[in-house]
This record gives C-alpha cells, structure tokens and sequence, in this order.
C-alpha cells in the first residue's frame, strides 16, 4: 500500500474513537491514516482528489542504512 500525507489541517468523520469522538483531526504533513486501519482505494482516491492528502514516495531501505551507518574515524 502506498504511504500518504495530509496536506492541510482536516477532521476525518469516519475516524471516530473515545479520543476523537467527532472524528481524528489531521495536520498538514501528518501521516494518512494515522492508525494501522483499512482504508478503501476509493476512499483513497476521494480524498486525494479534495487535495487532503498526497502520496508520498517511499524511501528505500537502501538510502536510509546509508544515512544511518556512516563510518566512524
């Protein structure tokens, strides 16, 4: 599944729990979706066409151990 990030500041009506009871609210640049839920493709596609969220591509592992393990002198 690709990774997703919102792009501005919104409430998810159908994201409701005891510590959202009107539905999660996202900042711009959080995460999409913020818990390990299923969201459906269409749901996807919904909201990336009402620009509330972008894909993001993901980094490789590859890169990230290069950043990660430099060599100490």
């Amino acid at each position: 599944m690709a990774k997703h990030e919102t792009k501005i500041k919104w409430r998810d009506l159908l994201d409701k729990t005891k510590a959202f009871p009107l539905g999660r609210i996202y900042e711009a640049g959080d995460e999409f979706p913020a818990t390990k839920r299923k969201v459906s493709d269409e749901r996807i596609e919904v909201l990336k066409q009402k620009e509330f969220i972008v894909e993001v591509e993901e980094e490789s592992k590859i890169e990230i151990a290069e950043e990660v393990e430099q060599p100490k002198e």
